[in-house]
């Protein structure tokens, strides 16, 4: 993940803020019901898993912010990728434009390793 980062930035400027955040995907599930009616309490990561990183950085030129999110894009790695803002800002004596990019990620549960069917070989 840290390198398809790094190569959507390549040498045209540097990250200066990652947040990476994980947590059960919203799905929309009808309860789970007991004997009795009352729903049963589920585990929120036994369904689908959702990875967002929230990415701010500096680049050289306006168009390099277009190109890192088309390089993001290219790496399959994300379902969406979106520009939140960009701007211009002084950086050392000089100009920078300034980029927040957000990616979402949805995918299988988690699994504990050696659980089966996880943990992968």
């Amino acid at each position: 993940l840290l390198a398809a980062v790094a190569g959507a930035l390549a040498d045209q400027g540097m990250l200066t803020s990652f947040k990476c955040d994980l947590a059960p995907a919203p799905v929309k599930n009808t309860p789970v019901l007991d004997a009795d009616g009352k729903p049963i309490k589920q585990d929120p990561y036994a369904g689908p898993i959702r990875l967002q990183l929230q990415l701010s950085g500096l680049v050289r030129t306006q168009d390099s912010i277009t190109q890192v999110v088309e390089r993001l894009q290219r790496t399959n790695l994300f379902d969406e990728v979106r520009l939140i803002k960009s701007g211009r800002d002084g950086f050392l004596g000089g100009d920078a434009f300034t980029f927040q990019i957000t990616c979402t990620a949805t995918g299988a549960p988690v699994t504990p390793a050696g659980a089966a069917g996880g943990g992968g070989a």
